[in-house]
């Protein structure tokens, strides 16, 4: 006891917490400039661009259970939500209002999964690799891949108002795309970790990757190493541009494809026809086309007895019926009450 007593006597605090003080002061700029865990590109575009869309606690879809929303006789149906999926079969992002183009509203199904299947069962060589000549790309939906339904969307606009230091001021829009994963090891913790503390205790680990919002140019396409090829929607197999290589290897992995996984770019010059479900051209003055949408430019449910936040839905009515949800024409009343 005398001994240890010496020790402690010896041992001085005020020293050892000055030396931990220099030690984090050193620390901290180490790892402002350079992190443990890389900085996401969403956190990147928050200098120079805003973000598209309603946040999700502020989700007019909170209230789809209201009785008020149930059908009524005598009641107006009315549009209480605008949705629109950047990436078919992905996460919407909700908005409070949207330009509406022949294709449908602004920025819809521009996007598109896509797996290279083979022909047949003899298309595959020898070492298991498939080549275009053996296979056909052909799109996927959740109907495959239920996992898409976690994948989240956003579109970061450019914002005059904002300009970077470093990055100054950055034109064109941006896709940026999240999925859950989380490295496996000491990284994968400190990940975790990472995600919690700066989103909430719910939170997990993702990974994210962006595209660009606008058509790339020619020159764009040659740098990036895109290219074009057919590729299957439905019965259709419009030409569209493959931007497959900005896809990290992860997401194939998360998702479980069996195949190899793309992404596609519908072309704004090779759009599909419509003629099931729009107008004749006599009818409307223009033939109707669409980007990655099933067969019509829009969906329009009701919120009861099918739950919008279960369908990939873009115009959410209230007041009425799924079954009455059939407008071959409408006519919409603004905010400030003009009727189109």
């Amino acid at each position: 006891m005398l001994y240890f007593s010496r020790i402690t006597g010896l041992f001085d605090y005020g020293a050892v917490f000055l030396m931990v003080v220099t030690i984090i002061v050193f620390l901290v700029p180490i790892f402002i400039l350079f992190p443990p865990v890389p900085v996401d590109h969403s956190d990147a575009l928050r200098q120079t661009h805003s973000k598209l869309g309603r946040p999700q606690r502020e989700s007019h879809l909170r209230s789809q259970y209201d009785a008020r929303h149930k059908p009524q006789a005598g009641k107006t149906p009315t549009i209480e939500s605008l949705y629109i999926y950047p990436i078919k079969s992905c996460r919407g992002i909700e908005l409070d209002r949207a330009k509406v183009l022949p294709t449908g509203l602004e920025h819809d199904r521009l996007y598109m999964f896509a797996q290279l299947k083979p022909k047949s069962s003899s298309a595959v060589t020898e070492s298991g690799a498939q080549t275009e000549s053996s296979s056909a790309w052909e799109f996927l939906t959740l109907r495959q891949l239920p996992l898409l339904a976690n994948v989240k969307v956003d579109i970061w606009l450019p914002d005059a108002g904002k300009k970077s230091r470093l990055l100054g001021s950055l034109q064109g829009g941006f896709v940026a795309v999240r999925f859950p994963w989380q490295e496996r090891g000491f990284l994968g913790l400190v990940q975790l970790l990472v995600a919690k503390l700066s989103r909430g205790w719910s939170a997990g680990p993702e990974k994210e990757f962006i595209l660009p919002l606008e058509f790339p140019s020619k020159q764009e396409i040659d740098a990036r190493g895109y290219r074009y090829a057919n590729v299957k929607v439905w019965v259709d197999a419009p030409y569209a541009l493959d931007m497959s290589n900005e896809l990290p290897a992860e997401l194939a992995t998360y998702l479980g494809v069996k195949h190899s996984l793309g992404i596609f770019r519908s072309d704004p010059s090779a759009r599909r026809k419509v003629f099931r479900t729009a107008p004749r051209k006599e009818m409307s003055g223009h033939e109707a086309e669409i980007d990655f949408h099933d067969a019509v430019n829009y969906n329009v449910p009701s919120y009861h007895p099918c739950f919008a936040s279960n369908k990939q839905t873009d115009i959410i009515v209230s007041g009425t019926s799924a079954q009455s949800v059939k407008y071959p024409s409408a006519r919409v009343k603004d905010s400030k009450g003009q009727i189109h």
